[in-house]
């Protein structure tokens, strides 16, 4: 996966990501996991591995994320005319 959107771009006041944050953060814990599964938001991100940008009506948003306390989590939303999802 490349990265299509840096952690700055992320963060900027125009991104779509602050939707994709908002909408798709629902964590589920893998099986056997010993972390835990609370929610995060884009300040807990440590590094960015991979990010798609996605299309209203189109592909969805999709990025994985290194965090800031050594969990690792993936995150994809999309935008249609009824809205996120």
């Amino acid at each position: 996966m490349n990265i299509e959107s840096t952690l700055d771009e992320m963060k900027s006041q125009w991104s779509s990501w602050e939707e994709v944050f908002k909408y798709a953060n629902k964590p589920q814990k893998v099986e056997g996991a010993k972390c835990h599964k609370e929610s995060f938001t884009v300040e807990d991100v440590e590094e960015v591995l991979g990010s798609v940008e996605g299309e209203n009506d189109g592909p969805d948003w999709v990025a994985v994320f290194k965090l800031k306390d050594g969990r690792f989590a993936v995150l994809r939303a999309g935008c249609d005319y009824t809205g996120w999802g």
